[in-house]
């Protein structure tokens, strides 16, 4: 049997590219099987459910993802029902991150003049993603659907910290404290890199970050195509915003 297999298909020039050159690729290698890595082929992070068709329309049989899945929701329930979809079998149904970071920006609509009611939308995605802490570390995730470890990532805890404080200090939720302070801990310990600066991008409990080969000693600011750090820089932004003793709300003019 005879395998292509094709990544990373990155953004519209990826797809493009990947349209212009398979016809090329299938008569040279005559493959039975096409595999297709399109984690990253909705506008350079996450996929859709139209750029996956993209993908499929070139002849791939199948496309394989990473932890950039879910980076869009319109996109989840095809995943669900996508057979020829494959998420990373060592990656949650769904990422509780996205719960804390949405809870984050509905608190921000809010404060632009949105309905008070997404205060209770967001409290109600923190209540939810809260159901995937790991109190044995004192982060969020880590823990397979098998019931294994498996990585946590670096801006989910971002996501945690920037949440839990915001909800604590402009809306009262002071029972959220305990889970700020655990993870701010929790990546002091686990995600600085003291000697050379940066955060490390993951952990796995349990496993010494030497036994888990090069990929632990990747910087979180360099996660796959998105080189920045969006979710450090706006975790940090925010504690400085809602500390500040001249703190104003957000405001549209």
């Amino acid at each position: 049997m005879r395998l292509l297999f094709i990544g990373d298909v990155v953004g519209g020039s990826g797809r493009r590219g990947l349209r212009e050159t398979m016809p090329t690729l299938r008569e040279r290698y005559a493959p039975d099987l096409i595999v297709v890595n399109g984690e990253n082929s909705a506008g350079g992070m996450g996929i859709t459910e139209r750029t996956a068709n993209d993908i499929f329309d070139t002849g791939a049989a199948v496309i394989t993802s990473g932890n950039h899945v879910y980076r869009h929701r319109e996109a989840y329930e095809f995943i669900d029902r996508c057979e020829r979809l494959v998420r990373p079998a060592n990656y949650p149904s769904g990422n509780p991150g996205h719960l804390f970071e949405w809870a984050s920006l509905l608190s921000k609509a809010v404060e632009l003049g949105a309905d008070p009611k997404f205060i209770t939308l967001g409290s109600r995605n923190l209540d939810l993603g809260l159901k995937s802490y790991n109190d044995t570390v004192g982060g969020l995730g880590g823990v397979n659907a098998n019931g294994q470890p498996t990585q946590m990532l670096w801006w989910p805890q971002c996501e945690v910290i920037k949440a839990t404080a915001t909800y604590s200090v402009l809306h009262g939720r002071t029972e959220l404290w305990p889970y700020f302070h655990k993870t701010l801990d929790f990546v002091k310990k686990e995600y600085l890199d003291t000697e050379h600066g940066g955060w490390f991008a993951a952990y796995v409990p349990g496993q010494p970050r030497a036994a888990q080969g090069e990929k632990a000693f990747y910087k979180g600011s360099v996660d796959g195509p998105e080189w920045g750090a969006y979710h450090m820089t706006s975790m940090f932004y925010e504690l400085w915003r809602i500390s500040d003793p001249k703190f104003k709300v957000w405001s549209r003019k």
